[in-house]
């Protein structure tokens, strides 16, 4: 089956392990798509920075109606309850800026503002592999990746 962007969706195929947590802070950057990670406490999330240990990704067809936010452009408050994947499954995530030409196969690692960046260095575990191929952006961009861990 081809891969496909997903309309007003975040998951393209699979079937995702979810589990809801509560946004900690409030985040311009806690969007479906995005990475997460542990909070101040195991029942807490908020958006993965620059090489941390991701926990999963922000959900959102997967997320309850009542705490889904209108589009998948639109953030987590505070107080919220994303559902937040893992598991086997494909997503639509988001790639920093000036990564250079993708090509599909290669390994991502977690960025800042919950973004994947391109694996760089012998050793960095990675998270996700990219499943199409683009040349560089100078700016933020999704990015149909599958998720690894």
């Amino acid at each position: 089956m081809p891969e496909q962007i997903p309309t007003n969706a975040v998951v393209e195929r699979g079937d995702p392990i979810c589990v809801e947590l509560i946004q900690e802070t409030t985040n311009v950057d806690a969007l479906p798509g995005k990475l997460a990670v542990r909070g101040t406490t195991d029942a807490l999330c908020d958006v993965c920075g620059n090489e941390e240990n991701s926990i999963g990704v922000y959900a959102y067809e997967e997320s309850g109606s009542n705490q889904r936010p209108e589009t998948r452009e639109t953030v987590y408050a505070i107080n919220d309850r994303p559902a937040i994947m893992t598991g086997k499954y494909f997503w639509l995530g988001y790639l920093a800026a000036n990564q250079g030409a993708i090509v599909k196969g290669r390994k991502l690692v977690p960025a800042a503002q919950g973004n994947l960046k391109v694996q760089t260095a012998a050793g960095e575990t990675y998270i996700a592999i990219a499943r199409e191929s683009f040349a560089n952006s100078a700016v933020e961009r999704r990015i149909l990746a599958e998720w690894c861990l």
